[in-house]
């Protein structure tokens, strides 16, 4: 099992994020830091999102699970979105329903 002194040190500025005194040499992306502390194995994460080109896999294996990661996230992303539409559009014809009832005597 590794120990904290495996891995790396690692600086976060406004600006950019070092390794060991290594500037990653990569554009990152506004708010595109997360960090968080460790848990049950006092191992910290930290998680950079860059700003990149065209990017090519050389595994078609991980290309498939990066792909279906996200294509999964945003169909549940979307999934939410149609529940909430729905669930909007089904108490606002509840109000109205009620309303005509009220007013007509219906």
């Amino acid at each position: 099992m590794s120990t904290l002194a495996d891995f790396s040190s690692v600086v976060v500025t406004d600006k950019a994020v070092l390794f060991d005194g290594i500037e990653l040499p990569a554009y990152i992306a506004q708010g595109g830091i997360s960090f968080k502390p460790g848990g049950w194995d006092d191992v910290n994460r930290l998680t950079v999102e860059f700003l990149v080109g065209p990017v090519v896999f050389t595994d078609p294996t991980v290309e498939a699970e990066v792909v279906s990661e996200d294509y999964n996230e945003s169909e549940r992303r979307w999934n939410t979105l149609a529940f909430w539409i729905f669930a909007e559009w089904q108490m606002a014809t509840d109000r109205t329903n009620k309303l005509t009832k009220e007013f007509l005597g219906g």
